[in-house]
């Protein structure tokens, strides 16, 4: 799950550079864009050897120097981004235009993922909740192309139309904005322990952009409750 460890290195990159006022000068920023274009070529070569024979150090190796001589990175990088845009219009050309929207169902069953799978059933509703599954067990894929993964944009639209995601998009926005001057109140005055809180929060939002809801929301109430025990136990 390349995407789900790039969203860690964000949010830790994030909060290193609040946490330790790191300031940026040509040099520094020359060199973070050099590293982080060699991690985009590690990347992306883990999606080149998923569709070669064969495995092992070499292969990987191989790969990863033949896509730092041959490919430009940010492009492919774009490329691979872009199945999160191909999901959404997925909704729009192919789901919407013959189903109507699912007014918040898939949100109200995503909560299911919540709770202790005992049986199978929250397991099954989870499932059910993931509207990227929906698009593919009906056939609503463009090309037979069913490497299709999640998009906050796309299951915006699943549940409330082209026009209704538009406006569930901007309401989102600013509870984000809510959330980040918060994180920034907290590390200005450094009271770290109220960030605690917020990573949970930091990284499935990150995430949500290439998962679904009924993923981050498990992820997000777990975290925050672990959290919670970590900060009520901590040693004085």
């Amino acid at each position: 799950r390349r995407s789900e460890n790039v969203s860690y290195l964000l949010i830790y990159f994030f909060l290193f550079l609040k946490s330790s006022n790191f300031k940026f000068n040509f040099k520094r920023a020359a060199t973070y864009f050099i590293i982080l274009y060699i991690i985009l070529t590690f990347l992306y070569s883990i999606v080149s050897v998923r569709y070669e024979e064969g495995n092992g150090i070499y292969l990987i190796l191989n790969s990863f120097l033949d896509n730092l001589t041959h490919r430009n990175i940010l492009i492919e990088a774009l490329r691979e981004y872009g199945n999160t845009a191909y999901t959404a219009l997925c909704v729009v050309l192919l789901w919407l235009e013959f189903n109507p929207p699912s007014w918040g169902l898939s949100y109200l069953l995503g909560l299911s993922a919540i709770f202790p799978n005992v049986g199978g059933i929250m397991g099954d509703l989870t499932t059910k909740s993931a509207f990227a599954v929906t698009l593919q067990e009906h056939g609503a894929l463009t090309d037979q192309y069913y490497n299709i993964g999640g998009s906050i944009i796309g299951e915006f639209f699943f549940n409330f139309n082209v026009t209704g995601g538009i406006i569930a998009s901007l309401v989102f926005g600013l509870i984000l904005g809510i959330l980040n001057n918060n994180i920034r109140f907290f590390f200005y005055t450094k009271q770290y322990y109220g960030i605690l809180y917020y990573v949970p929060v930091m990284f499935n939002v990150t995430y949500w952009i290439r998962d679904c809801f009924g993923s981050i929301i498990r992820d997000i109430v777990w975290g925050i409750i672990f959290c919670y025990i970590m900060r009520k136990f901590k040693i004085k």
